[in-house]
């Protein structure tokens, strides 16, 4: 019986330290899961003020190839 005790003692404890183990790798985990999400979020953020920046550019385009063309269209008449 002491034997068996003694064994039992063992694999409790080594079941103890598997799951304070597994218990700290999941904290990590969520962590980086956190850190992850937000780094995700910074990322949706800057590239929704990239594409507003786009967008403004784009217009600027427009409006200089029309003033250009309206630019050369006087010259003509």
């Amino acid at each position: 019986m002491s034997f068996l005790k003694s064994v039992l003692k063992v694999q409790v404890g080594l079941r103890v330290q598997e799951l304070r183990a597994l218990t700290s790798e999941n904290l990590e985990l969520k962590e980086i899961e956190t850190f992850l999400e937000d780094q995700g979020d910074a990322l949706s953020s800057q590239e929704t003020a990239e594409e507003a920046e786009l967008n403004l550019l784009k217009k600027k385009v427009d409006m200089m190839v029309e003033f250009t063309e309206r630019r050369k269209l006087t010259a003509e008449e």
